[in-house]
Formats: C-alpha cells, structure tokens, sequence
C-alpha cells in the first residue's frame, strides 16, 4: 500500500503511516521472527514514504533496552519532524504499555521514557501527570525488567517535569522582577513630577499673595 502511495494518494497514505509507526515499532520486539521480518519490511517503507532512513540496528534481534542509542535518535527525529503528532504517539505507546506480550510491554515503556525526553517543554502537564503515574506502577511490576526499563523511564520523565517546573518558577520570578521595576519606574516619574510642577495649593497661595499685594 504504501510503495503504491508512493505516486499516488499520498496525503491519505500519510494519516496510515503515522497511526502505524508505534505498533510497528514495538512489534519489532516479537520473538516471532516471521513477524520481525514483516514489520522490519514495513517500517523501511513508511520511514521512506516519511523521507528519513530507518537506522539499521532498529531491524536488529538486540532488545531495545540493550541498544537504548538507537531509541533516542528514533524519538529525536519524531519530535522534531512529527511534532503534530506526538500526542498520538504517547497515546498510542501507552496503549502498549498494557500488552499481555512481555516484550511489547518493555518495548512501549522504553520508548515512552525517550519520547517524553525528546519532547520536554512539549509535553502537556496533564499528559505527564498519567504517563508519571503510569511509569510508578510498573516498577513494582512482577517481571523484573520492566521493572527496570520503568526506573530509568520515570527518571527521564521526572527530568522533564522538573525541568518545566524551574522554567515555571523562573518566568514568574521574572515577570515579578518585571513589575516591581515597573512600579519603581512609576514612582521615580511621579516624584519628579511633584519636584518639577507646583501644585495646586502652591499655586493658590502665590495668587492670593499677588492679589493682596504680597
């Protein structure tokens, strides 16, 4: 579909190569080599449909967490030449995270950790908040590799968090910087004023001083 796409079509094709990159991907995972071998082929497609080469160690038999390298640049390049979409993927992946299939579901929380990475201040608050909460409840998961693979997620996601919460804390800081030399400003301008105009009693007195001959 995607090679006829390829002439034709395109725009819709598009919308089915994006909704098909997180399943793909994590089904690379599978034990089953038949299913690596299909999914291996489809994702070289859509990656060329999408204009970016798919890195060869992607297609590997290594297990992600093995080859965490290979995930950053994939995330890296989806945030930066799929930006509308992310919110898509993170849904998608966390769909995954629930698979009864024990590689897809180590598979879906190392990726989340990297996407989420890659994303940073893109990353909507309320979206951090589920996919936090999500990552805490797998690390008392039975199994204990995803166990570890949500270790090391939660704490690429708690960077984030963090990180937007001091931009946060140093944009209020500023704009309270912001406006306390705005009212110092205010201040020195009115004081100036009253040292340089004569007020209205001033004024008064000097008229009646002048009228009664003073």
């Amino acid at each position: 579909m995607v090679k006829r796409a390829k002439k034709n079509n395109k725009h819709a094709m598009r919308h089915q190569v994006l909704e098909s990159l997180v399943p793909l991907l994590l089904h690379l995972q599978e034990e089953d080599p038949d299913i690596h071998k299909e999914c291996s082929y489809a994702l070289n497609e859509c990656f060329q449909f999408l204009g970016w080469k798919l890195p060869k160690q992607v297609v590997s038999w290594k297990a992600w967490p093995e080859q965490e390298e290979v995930m950053d640049e994939i995330c890296q390049y989806l945030v930066q030449k799929q930006e509308a979409n992310l919110q898509r993927f993170l849904y998608q992946d966390l769909y995954y995270t629930q698979s009864e299939l024990l590689p897809i579901k180590r598979a879906s929380i190392v990726f989340l950790g990297f996407l989420v990475q890659h994303m940073d201040s893109k990353a909507g608050s309320t979206d951090l908040e589920m996919i936090i909460h999500a990552l805490e409840g797998f690390m008392h998961d039975p199994d204990a590799s995803v166990c570890i693979a949500a270790a090391h997620a939660h704490e690429r996601v708690s960077s984030v968090i963090s990180n937007q919460k001091e931009r946060l804390e140093g944009n209020s800081i500023a704009e309270s910087g912001d406006s306390a030399a705005e009212n110092t400003l205010r201040c020195s301008r009115a004081l100036n004023s009253i040292r340089h105009t004569p007020s209205r009693l001033l004024a008064v007195i000097n008229l009646w001083r002048s009228a009664n001959g003073n």
